[in-house]
């Protein structure tokens, strides 16, 4: 896919490639998180295919280049200083079915929940995946509202749990996302990766178990500056369901986010309670967001242009799109002392962090 971009002097591309490499652009202005919150990215790239991004990753290497991949954006919030090296957006469309099979997945027990009428919830939706699995290998830089369609065209099932998060397949598994009670590894089987250590960069396909899923977590998010991982396709294990009924679900759950839920933020924050918090608290809800609402009083909250949502305080939103990355870290700040001075509860960032040093991040990580 041919970019659209202007040749300047400054500009170049990757010998071999027709990949595009910007020098000093501004993430917010190319609107690379969901946040549109950032500085600039010493080198930038856009890339539509597993091929490319391979290839984007070993000039960086080869360079001795810091990378950072990114795919729709979403929980991640980046510094106003910018993010040294090579940013990559993986876009792409690519998938191929594979083999009829059953397998065996180990689910990860959910925390959470339905949170009442004032937020959306999933419990009075009747659907349940059923039928025949059915194995399909997808590239990691689709959208997950792209990957629900291309699965419901092929007659598969499953993802429709997923409906309405603004993210990629990549970022899906980097956050072992949730929707509804389920995760996404409920569905997933394994992933072709890059493993980048030092100036080697190894390509190879690892199964579930590589990635130690759990709630929020994901082995991605332990990526370092001396090794790292990138995701270049996944392969699921869907269902040949209903897939009129979980068209209704996919679109009913879509619709009830749409209304409730700020698409000017990173989604939520932080991590929702365990149920030892809930009990700390008094609250039989897993979400963090309902205790600042109901307990704290909190909605419509503010640092600068950064405000707890007025329509589910889970969420921070990025006002007129006027906030600063200080802004955001100033509020989260402000929200996890008080949880932890009035109720002993220290709650834990669920978003991902680019550019920041230690020392700005450590309160939020005590």
């Amino acid at each position: 896919m041919s970019t659209s971009y202007p040749l300047t002097s400054s500009d170049f591309l990757i010998p071999s490639t027709k990949i595009l490499v910007r020098r000093s652009v501004s993430l917010k202005e190319e609107k690379a998180t969901t946040f549109r919150i950032g500085g600039p990215a010493q080198f930038f790239a856009r890339v539509f295919s597993a091929a490319d991004l391979e290839a984007a990753v070993s000039y960086a290497v080869s360079k001795r280049w810091p990378v950072t991949v990114l795919g729709g954006g979403s929980n991640t919030l980046i510094s106003d200083k910018g993010v040294q090296g090579l940013v990559l957006i993986y876009s792409s469309r690519n998938f191929v079915l594979g083999e009829e099979k059953e397998v065996s997945l180990s689910p990860v027990p959910p925390r959470h929940a339905s949170v009442g009428e004032e937020y959306y919830s999933t419990v009075d939706l009747d659907y349940v995946d059923t039928g025949l699995r059915q194995e399909i290998t997808l590239d990691a830089g689709m959208t997950l509202a792209l990957a629900i369609s291309r699965t419901h065209q092929v007659g598969l099932t499953g993802l429709c749990h997923f409906g309405g998060i603004p993210g990629t397949l990549g970022g899906a598994l980097y956050n072992n996302a949730h929707g509804g009670k389920k995760h996404f590894s409920d569905y997933f089987v394994s992933a072709e990766i890059l493993e980048i250590t030092g100036p080697e960069v190894i390509k190879k396909t690892v199964d579930a178990s590589y990635f130690q899923l759990g709630y929020d977590q994901s082995r991605l998010r332990e990526n370092s500056s001396s090794r790292q991982i990138i995701v270049l396709r996944v392969t699921l294990s869907l269902f040949r369901g209903d897939v009129a009924a979980a068209k209704t679900y996919a679109q009913t759950y879509l619709r009830r986010k749409k209304e409730k839920q700020p698409w000017n933020s990173a989604g939520c924050v932080f991590q929702n309670l365990t149920s030892l918090e809930q009990a700390k608290i008094g609250t039989t809800n897993p979400s963090w967001g309902l205790v600042t609402d109901k307990f704290l009083g909190w909605k419509g909250k503010r640092c600068g242009q950064a405000v707890i949502s007025p329509l589910h305080a889970s969420f921070i939103v990025n006002e007129d799109y006027g906030a600063s990355a200080q802004d955001v870290l100033a509020l989260m700040k402000l929200i996890k002392r008080e949880f932890f001075d009035r109720y002993g509860v220290s709650l834990r960032p669920e978003i991902k962090f680019l550019g920041f040093s230690e020392s700005e991040l450590a309160f939020l990580f005590e």
